[in-house]
Order: C-alpha cells, then sequence, then structure tokens
C-alpha cells in the first residue's frame, strides 16, 4: 500500500451540557485527515446525564439514612426533591437542581 499523510484536526470547543464530538476521517489518494464534527443531544442523552448526575448525588447522601443517624426535614426534603427532577416540567432541557444542606 501507499503510506499516506496523516492530518490531525485540533478538536473544536464545545457545550459538554447539550454536545458531544465525533470523530470523522476522510481519506484522499494521499491523505488520511482526522478532524471531529459537533453533535447536539438528544432528549434521551440529556435525561441520561441527568439521571446519572442525580443517582451519584443521591448515592452521596445514603450514609444519612444509616441506623445510627437521624435524617433532618432539609435531608428528606433534598433526597426526595432529587428523586423527582424528572417530574420538572423542563426536564430534560433543563433542570432546576435542589441545594444540599448542611450534614
Amino acid at each position: 500500500g501507499v503510506l499516506k499523510d496523516r492530518v490531525f484536526v485540533e478538536a473544536p470547543s464545545y457545550d459538554f451540557a447539550t454536545q458531544y464530538i465525533e470523530e470523522n476521517i476522510s481519506e484522499t489518494e494521499t491523505t488520511v485527515t482526522h478532524d471531529w464534527r459537533v453533535v447536539d443531544k438528544t432528549n434521551n442523552d440529556l435525561a441520561l446525564d441527568i439521571r446519572k448526575k442525580r443517582n451519584d448525588l443521591l448515592r452521596l447522601t445514603d450514609t444519612w439514612g444509616y441506623s445510627d443517624r437521624t435524617m433532618t426535614t432539609e435531608m428528606i426534603a433534598y433526597r426526595q426533591a432529587l428523586r423527582d427532577i424528572p417530574t420538572q416540567s423542563t426536564f430534560p432541557t433543563s433542570v432546576t437542581w435542589p441545594v444540599q444542606p448542611i450534614d
């Protein structure tokens, strides 16, 4: 085979919350070019990202429910607000995150 020049284009800037980048490889007789295209996330992608973040935040508060602790009203409300995020009317395009109470 013919040895081709390789060109690597720097990745573009993009909004990590609402977009991702995909590598695009194009080829001519003499060159292989690696560049990028910015893709908007679908509502399903956004929902998955939000649910993952929500689940991580819930996991961080699991210790509040240990038998040797008593959850405050604020702690209970915060955990419920996290669980209710998917019911927000603007989910998944916009989410209002609850403020974590002081532990």
